[in-house]
């Protein structure tokens, strides 16, 4: 069967999270029952069609399907905190890509990262203490069935939107489906399939300006060629993005420093042998290049002296091979990642040196995956999945600060993990409720190792790593247009080795553990039965152990800068999607989530002593507020042009970062804090009903100018582009 898939704009869930020891059971059971009393109540009245009725002036939306739990299903059915960004979408989105595509989703929080001008992406707050050099991500991102997750870094590359299929995030722990790193959430970036029935050309362009900055113009094109009828197809996806700067350096005479071009080009191959066997193969070429990085102190100047340019370059590889039996399908998805990132960055604003000091590093990581998947066929009383999965990472750091480091520092790491999965649900009461249980084994070996050739002496340490993640969920399905579930789920973050610096100075360091999140979560989502309102609910309450963190260890007397495992985090949230249709063609909604993410216990750096964070504090990088509004009105021009206007404005509160800091009157613990971004944007299209588009935009209509991050140095204060005015054409054949 084939299903029209996403074609519909739709608005995200705010999804957020809060923790609180003391009341953390109680308040759970409060709300959980309240949530379930509201599902009960507007279940037994309203909710009993699929669409909107003849009357209520909207025309049927149709059917969206995911693949979210690694089958595909409708997205009303999944017992899964979802935000789905549809293709359409992405392709009319004005500039950027992926990383501005996800700030539409609340829940969703960002933290640049100087050093190499990649992005760090948490969902529900659960950050990482620092983006990169002290573990992994918290977060699964993978583009189509490859996982993009780096050894010592929790950053993201910005790829290019166009010709996606959709962009999936799921919330809350995904360990069971996902493995290690999706410890609260897993955002897929899924490009479209090679069509071997059909012919398809699309392209759009667009120029910019930015207001005291450089333009920008952006160029795409994407064409599907059937081969053979029915049986093979090419698609190909070209982009070019020139990103004009807007950040000065005096020091250098440089005006707009911040300027980038990126690069992309994308091939699938898509073989459909027979009815049952379907065979396809991706390569996706990424070349993104930067002057400098886009922070600045409030007169938008940078103050280094020196230069700062980088690269992210990716070769990504994909296969996948589906065979369908009568009883069940067999898939091999198969994904080889070779990534590099040579950079130089001004140091000096670190260290607190007076004269420059240039940092100049590259990381090559090269990441191979296997996965095999066994899905049971139809939708009988029982559907299972069973799978096993196999990674192989390498990478390299090659790290040189002249006139810091008495000489280059070159260190290597590598993980070579596996684990076996599986998930069965059981309906019962003629399909009103499914009762769905998984698990899956974990095992990972991470090596590290200081190279000879640099300042320091050679060194090598090994750890092994084992998990088991429990999921258990019960859902209520009393009508096609309402689900409620109730779960529990855990999700992992694998542990590593000590840095190369570390175990330098401290020989035998003890590693750092893995750390657990256990979600206990209930939801519900629905349609009125007149189409007039929809709604995404969840409330749930989390409990984070063995928080990796940078932090002080005692090691032979001494005492060392290294990854340790401090106090747990714990709490409840709520989030609140509501979008409401009150007339043809017009669409009003917002989301809105609260996160409380907070400490059990104080967080002590031991040399010398201070206390960094006490109970109650929130954790790094973790807003306590997230939310959304937007109105969108569609209406004819003409016999064959419609005009749509469409307002929105994204908020999130401040996030804290906690240090310690030497002042006259000893060490003492710094508290830095970013602003509270609030962004509205405004676009206005034209469309013929041949499918061509043009549109007007504004991005940062306000032009506001505070912190995006927590910058522990004023003058590495990231901030938003300012307004930035805009046209596009897109056409579709």
């Amino acid at each position: 069967m084939i299903h029209e898939r996403l074609d519909v704009n739709i608005p995200q869930n705010c999804v957020e999270f809060s923790h609180y020891k003391s009341t953390g059971n109680r308040a759970f059971r409060r709300a959980a029952l309240a949530c379930a009393g509201i599902g009960a109540m507007l279940a037994s009245g309203a909710l009993a069609q699929t669409g909107p009725s003849p009357d209520s002036g909207n025309a049927a939306e149709p059917e969206i399907f995911v693949t979210a739990q690694k089958r595909e299903e409708r997205l009303q059915k999944v017992p899964i905190s979802i935000a789905v960004l549809s293709g359409k979408t992405l392709d009319k989105q004005p500039s950027g890509g992926t990383l501005e595509a996800l700030l539409q989703v609340p829940a969703i929080s960002q933290t640049n990262n100087d050093a190499g001008n990649l992005t760090q992406v948490t969902i529900r707050g659960v950050a990482p203490g620092v983006p990169s050099g002290a573990g992994g991500p918290t977060t699964g991102y993978y583009i189509d069935a490859v996982p993009f997750a780096l050894i010592r870094a929790a950053t993201v590359p910005n790829t290019n939107s166009y010709d996606m299929a959709r962009i999936e995030v799921l919330r809350g722990p995904q360990g069971t489906l996902y493995g290690a790193s999706a410890l609260n959430g897993v955002i897929r970036i899924i490009t479209n399939d090679a069509d071997p029935s059909k012919f398809e050309f699309k392209a759009r362009g667009g120029v910019a300006t930015t207001s005291g900055g450089d333009p920008s113009f952006r160029a795409d094109t994407a064409i599907n060629i059937p081969l053979i009828e029915d049986k093979l197809a090419l698609r190909a996806v070209a982009d070019l993005e020139s990103i004009g700067g807007w950040v000065n350096q005096p020091a250098r005479n440089k005006k707009n420093a911040n300027s980038a071009l990126n690069r992309s080009l994308r091939f699938k191959l898509a073989a459909l042998p027979s009815d049952d066997l379907r065979i396809d193969l991706g390569a996706w070429f990424e070349r993104d290049q930067w002057d400098s990085g886009d922070y600045s102190d409030k007169n938008g100047n940078q103050l280094s002296t020196v230069a700062q340019p980088g690269k992210t370059k990716f070769n990504l590889y994909s296969g996948k091979i589906t065979y369908n039996l009568p009883f069940m399908s067999i898939s091999s998805s198969t994904g080889y990642l070779d990534f590099d990132q040579p950079f130089s960055s001004d140091f000096s604003y670190v260290t607190g040196y007076t004269t420059p000091i240039q940092l100049n590093a590259s990381s090559p990581t090269k990441v191979f995956t296997e996965e095999l998947l066994f899905n049971s066929a139809g939708s009988g009383s029982w559907r299972w999945s069973a799978g096993a999965f196999y990674r192989n990472a390498r990478g390299r750091v090659d790290f040189v600060v002249p006139g810091l480091l008495p000489g280059p520092l070159y260190s290597r790491d590598s993980s070579e993990s596996y684990a076996a999965f599986g998930q069965i649900t059981r309906t019962f009461a003629d399909d009103t409720f499914e009762l769905t249980g998984g698990l899956r084994y974990f095992h990972d070996t991470s090596t590290t190792e200081v190279l000879s050739g640099g300042f320091l002496p050679a060194y090598k340490a090994v750890a092994k790593f084992n998990k088991v993640t429990p999921r258990l969920t019960l859902t209520w399905l009393p009508s096609p247009a309402f689900t409620a579930y109730l779960s529990y789920s855990q999700g992992f973050r694998s542990g590593l080795n000590q840095g190369a610096l570390a175990l330098a100075a401290s020989p035998g360091l003890l590693p750092a553990k893995a750390d657990t999140l256990n979600n206990y979560e209930v939801g519900a989502k629905g349609t009125t039965a007149d189409g007039l309102l929809s709604f995404d609910a969840a409330v749930y309450y989390i409990k984070w152990n063995d928080v990796q963190q940078l932090g002080q260890i005692l090691y032979n007397g001494a005492y060392t800068p290294a990854v340790a495992n401090g106090p747990s985090a714990s709490g409840m949230g709520t989030d609140l999607t509501l979008t409401l249709h009150p007339a043809a063609g017009f669409q009003l909604g917002g989301s809105i989530g609260y996160s409380g993410l907070k400490l059990d216990a104080d967080i002590v750096q031991e040399t010398p002593y201070v206390v960094l964070a006490k109970k109650g504090d929130r954790t790094a990088n973790s807003p306590a507020w997230t939310g959304s509004v937007f109105a969108n009105y569609t209406a004819p021009l003409s016999d064959s042009l419609d005009g749509r206007l469409n307002i929105s404005a994204t908020y999130r509160s401040e996030v804290n970062l906690r240090i310690s800091q030497s002042n006259d009157n000893g060490v003492a613990a710094a508290v830095y804090s970013s602003g509270k971004p609030l962004i509205v944007n405004a676009n206005f299209d034209i469309s013929t009903h041949d499918n061509k588009t043009f549109s007007v935009y504004v991005q940062n209509l306000t032009n506001w100018n505070g912190l995006t991050s927590a910058p522990a140095v004023e003058s590495l204060s990231f901030r938003p582009r300012p307004r930035t005015i805009g046209v596009q054409f897109e056409a579709k054949f």
